[in-house]
This record gives C-alpha cells, sequence and structure tokens, in this order.
C-alpha cells in the first residue's frame, strides 16, 4: 500500500520545486541539492529525487547521479524547436477531433471563446490563457487520440515556464480569439483538408512572441 505521507512530501516538493523554476528563484543551469530541499521541506530525500524525477520528464531539470539536478537551459532555437513540433502534433489532433466534435462541444468552445472577450477587455492575461489552454484541450481530447493527447501534454509541460514569461498585448490576444472563431467555424463545416495547416499556422504565431 503507498504511504500517503510520502506520496504528499513528493508532490509538495514537485510543486515546491516547479514553482521556484518558473519564478526563477531557480535560474538557467541552477544546482538544486537534494539535502538542501530536503531541509527545507522537512522531507527525506527520497520524495524529493522523485519530484526531480517528474521534472525531469516535464523538462525542467537534468538529473545529476548522486548529487542533485540542474535546471535546464532552454535557448530561442530548443523553444522554437518544441513550438514546431507542437503546431504538427496539435494540427493533427485538431483534424482527428473533427470526426467527433459535437453540438454540445461547439457550444462549449463558443462559451469558452465569450469568456476569453472577457479576460481581453479586463486585460487579465492569466485568466485568458487558462481559458486559451482549456479551449484547445477540449479540442484534442476529442481526437480519441489517447498518445497524441499525451505528447501534446508533455510538450506543453516542457515549454509552460518560457511561455509563461511571454508578453500579450490585447491586440495579440483578440487576433488570438479571432482565430478560435475560424477553427470552431472550420470544426462545424468538418474541413478536414483546411484545418490541420490552419492550427499550425495559429500555434507557429508563439514563436513571434
Amino acid at each position: 500500500m503507498e504511504d500517503i505521507r510520502y506520496t504528499t512530501k513528493s508532490k509538495l516538493a514537485y510543486e515546491v520545486l516547479k514553482q521556484r523554476i518558473e519564478t526563477q528563484y531557480y535560474r538557467q543551469g541552477d544546482s538544486i541539492v537534494i539535502s538542501t530541499v530536503a531541509k527545507e521541506i522537512n522531507a527525506s530525500a527520497i520524495p524529493i529525487r522523485e519530484a526531480m524525477k517528474k521534472l525531469e520528464t516535464e523538462g525542467y531539470l537534468k538529473i545529476i547521479p548522486h548529487k542533485g539536478a540542474l535546471v535546464t537551459r532552454f535557448s530561442e532555437e530548443h523553444i522554437a524547436e518544441i513550438i514546431e513540433i507542437r503546431a504538427v502534433l496539435e494540427g493533427l489532433a485538431t483534424k482527428k477531433a473533427i470526426k467527433n466534435i459535437g453540438d454540445k462541444d461547439i457550444q462549449n468552445l463558443n462559451e469558452l471563446i465569450g469568456c476569453m472577450d472577457a479576460s481581453i477587455e479586463s486585460q487579465d492575461i492569466l485568466e485568458f490563457r487558462k481559458l486559451n489552454r482549456q479551449f484547445h484541450t477540449m479540442i484534442y481530447i476529442a481526437s480519441k487520440g489517447e498518445r497524441l493527447c499525451d505528447m501534446i501534454f508533455q510538450l506543453w509541460e516542457m515549454s509552460d515556464w518560457a511561455y509563461k514569461k511571454m508578453q500579450e498585448s490585447p491586440e495579440i490576444m483578440r487576433k488570438s480569439n479571432q482565430e478560435h472563431r475560424e477553427i470552431v467555424r472550420m470544426l462545424i463545416e468538418k474541413n478536414e483538408e483546411n484545418i490541420e495547416q490552419y492550427v499550425r499556422a495559429h500555434k507557429l504565431k508563439l514563436k513571434d512572441k
């Protein structure tokens, strides 16, 4: 039977380390020592190692055997490559979703677009990003491609910290949401011929932010 206390400490370590990386408390290339983190959160080394392993799979850390971990250094080229891969996979997932999207899904997608409009007017970037993620997640899950979705979501994790530092103006967000409307229109029309390339182009615009 799994030790609940161990699981809780591992989750705590994961959240603490991830937050510190995303807020740049730990900067790219910094060394994170297991014993130091263990003392800070009053835990043994085991849950710290487990948290670091998970963060390594998400691209945040590189494990150094018997020592700890280094915060991953991401160059602009590395981020651009991740975005390019995402564009291909997300375009494919959207195309595959066409066969499974129903009227209720379309209604929910349009409601999310309306909520994004409101977040743009209030200049709530964090809310816009959350809703944007929900919008695309709903479509990709409808693709019924479990492994495809897993790859997409893992790539999201790998590029999330960099994406969160991007600054979006209301103009950029409005343009993005207009493209969301076009994606929904293509889903309604079952436009498999054009939707894949359209979503690829939509995603590749992340490289310009």
